[in-house]
Protein backbone atom coordinates (compact mmCIF):
# COMPACT_ATOMS: atom_id res chain seq x y z
CA UNK A 1 0.00 0.00 0.00
CA UNK A 2 1.08 3.39 -0.88
CA UNK A 3 -0.27 6.17 -0.42
CA UNK A 4 2.06 9.28 -1.24
CA UNK A 5 2.30 12.66 0.69
CA UNK A 6 2.94 14.68 -1.87
CA UNK A 7 0.39 16.59 -3.98
CA UNK A 8 -1.37 14.85 -6.78
CA UNK A 9 -0.44 16.34 -10.05
CA UNK A 10 2.64 15.34 -9.39
CA UNK A 11 1.62 12.14 -9.83
CA UNK A 12 1.63 10.42 -13.53
CA UNK A 13 -1.47 8.53 -14.82
CA UNK A 14 -0.36 4.94 -13.52
CA UNK A 15 0.19 6.57 -10.20
CA UNK A 16 -3.09 8.69 -9.98
CA UNK A 17 -5.05 5.62 -10.95
CA UNK A 18 -3.02 3.63 -7.91
CA UNK A 19 -2.94 5.84 -5.36
CA UNK A 20 -7.03 6.44 -5.47
CA UNK A 21 -7.09 2.36 -5.73
CA UNK A 22 -4.91 2.20 -2.74
CA UNK A 23 -6.79 5.25 -0.80
CA UNK A 24 -9.96 3.33 -1.12
CA UNK A 25 -8.64 0.38 0.35
CA UNK A 26 -7.23 2.17 3.10
CA UNK A 27 -10.95 3.92 3.61
CA UNK A 28 -12.28 -0.07 3.56
CA UNK A 29 -9.31 -0.83 6.22
CA UNK A 30 -10.18 1.70 8.61
CA UNK A 31 -13.98 0.89 8.26
CA UNK A 32 -13.15 -2.26 9.65
CA UNK A 33 -14.25 -3.76 6.10
CA UNK A 34 -11.80 -5.96 5.06
CA UNK A 35 -9.62 -8.33 7.00
CA UNK A 36 -6.39 -7.55 5.79
CA UNK A 37 -4.02 -3.89 6.18
CA UNK A 38 -5.47 -3.43 9.56
CA UNK A 39 -2.34 -2.68 10.56
CA UNK A 40 -0.13 -1.50 7.89
CA UNK A 41 2.39 1.14 8.41
CA UNK A 42 0.74 3.45 5.75
CA UNK A 43 -2.59 3.84 7.48
CA UNK A 44 -1.14 5.21 10.84
CA UNK A 45 -0.69 8.63 10.01
CA UNK A 46 -4.07 8.32 9.60
CA UNK A 47 -5.28 6.30 12.85
CA UNK A 48 -3.72 8.98 14.39
CA UNK A 49 -5.43 12.34 12.61
CA UNK A 50 -8.16 11.82 15.54
CA UNK A 51 -10.54 11.05 12.59
CA UNK A 52 -9.45 8.69 10.64
CA UNK A 53 -12.21 8.22 7.95
CA UNK A 54 -12.20 12.21 7.84
CA UNK A 55 -8.81 12.14 7.10
CA UNK A 56 -8.94 9.48 4.25
CA UNK A 57 -11.84 11.06 2.39
CA UNK A 58 -9.97 14.43 2.55
CA UNK A 59 -7.12 12.48 0.99
CA UNK A 60 -9.32 10.68 -1.52
CA UNK A 61 -11.04 13.96 -1.97
CA UNK A 62 -7.52 15.65 -2.83
CA UNK A 63 -6.83 12.69 -5.48
CA UNK A 64 -10.61 13.05 -7.49
CA UNK A 65 -9.72 16.72 -7.86
CA UNK A 66 -6.71 15.95 -9.81
CA UNK A 67 -8.89 13.76 -11.79
CA UNK A 68 -11.35 15.36 -12.82
CA UNK A 69 -8.51 18.64 -13.89
CA UNK A 70 -6.95 15.29 -16.14
CA UNK A 71 -10.60 14.37 -17.38
CA UNK A 72 -10.70 11.35 -15.42
CA UNK A 73 -13.62 9.35 -14.47
CA UNK A 74 -13.09 8.41 -10.62
CA UNK A 75 -16.20 7.34 -9.15
CA UNK A 76 -17.05 10.63 -6.24
CA UNK A 77 -19.37 8.56 -4.84
CA UNK A 78 -16.69 6.02 -2.98
CA UNK A 79 -15.76 8.78 -1.07
CA UNK A 80 -17.60 12.17 1.28
CA UNK A 81 -16.66 15.39 0.85
CA UNK A 82 -13.74 16.10 3.62
CA UNK A 83 -12.51 19.62 2.48
CA UNK A 84 -10.87 20.87 5.78
CA UNK A 85 -9.86 17.89 7.99
CA UNK A 86 -6.94 19.79 9.42
CA UNK A 87 -3.29 18.21 8.99
CA UNK A 88 -2.51 14.83 8.94
CA UNK A 89 1.01 14.28 10.56
CA UNK A 90 3.95 13.11 8.35
CA UNK A 91 6.59 11.14 9.88
CA UNK A 92 10.57 11.60 9.13
CA UNK A 93 10.69 8.34 7.19
CA UNK A 94 8.11 8.99 4.78
CA UNK A 95 9.83 11.89 3.45
CA UNK A 96 13.51 10.04 3.60
CA UNK A 97 12.19 7.58 1.26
Amino acid sequence: MKLWTLHPKYLDAKGLLAVWREGLLAKKALLGRTKGYMHHPELLRFKKSGSPIKAINAFLYRIYLESLERGYNFDASKIKTERNPGMIAVAPEQVLS
